[in-house]
């Protein structure tokens, strides 16, 4: 179910307990077709799935704003067998972007990656899951 983010998500959200989380590193390098990152982006995902309700959420910092109609999108992808699914527009709550999502699916077989800036219908990875399951 991908909705757009608000203060209520969040604050719900920040109430779980989450069984996975996992660092998000830069992979920009700094700039990549216009995007200049600065190769500082960085950010938390979480993820859980309880009460048949799979939970995911990631916080980031350091993104550069989107310029025009672009913006930042992020997705589940589980490798085997190849499925993907978008979490949704990742919006700027209280000056941070945030990304929740919420399923009725058990998600937590899908890696939380990655986090993408779209330029159109191009899409630019900007922030990637470095290391899984750190609870």
């Amino acid at each position: 179910m991908t909705k757009e983010v608000d203060e209520a998500m969040v604050m719900e959200a920040s109430k779980l307990e989450y069984a996975y989380q996992g660092v998000l590193d830069d992979v920009t390098q700094g700039e990549i077709r216009g995007v200049d990152t600065k190769n500082n982006a960085t950010g938390i995902a979480k993820a859980n799935f309880e009460n048949g309700q799979y939970t995911m959420t990631a916080t980031f910092e350091n993104l550069p704003d989107p310029t025009g109609k672009d913006f930042y999108e992020g997705w589940v992808v589980r490798k085997s067998p190849f499925k993907f699914i978008s979490t949704g527009k990742i919006e700027k709550v209280d000056g941070v972007y945030t990304n929740v999502y919420v399923s009725g699916d058990d998600l937590t077989n899908f890696s939380i990656v990655p986090f993408n800036y779209m330029i159109g219908r191009r899409r630019i990875s900007i922030i990637r899951l470095k290391c899984q399951d750190i609870s």
